[in-house]
């Protein structure tokens, strides 16, 4: 499965996102404070796609955190970095 650079763990199945991780030996997964927010402020200049964006998926992102933090196992970014030999990795310019 090819993972793209950049996913949204709280717009996305949780049947998709073990799939994912279950798939490569690493990988990394960022959930922003704003994710966990049921009553995140839709402000009428953000427009309706931004606010779409800010509110999808708030209600059942912690329990999807829940559900993956059984059957997989989450370091820190500093634990990651002890366990990775970061010469090996490829390097990506932009």
């Amino acid at each position: 499965m090819v993972i793209p650079e950049f996913f949204i763990p709280k717009i996305l199945p949780l049947s998709m996102i073990k799939k994912m991780l279950a798939d490569n030996s690493y990988q990394m997964l960022y959930f922003h404070p704003r994710d966990f927010d049921q009553n995140v402020p839709t402000p009428k200049d953000f427009g309706i796609v931004r606010n779409t964006l800010n509110t999808i998926g708030t209600s059942s992102v912690l329990p999807k955190l829940e559900k993956l933090t059984k059957h997989f196992s989450f370091v820190s970014i500093s634990q990651a970095l002890e366990q990775i030999n970061t010469e090996e990795l490829e390097r990506v310019g932009y």
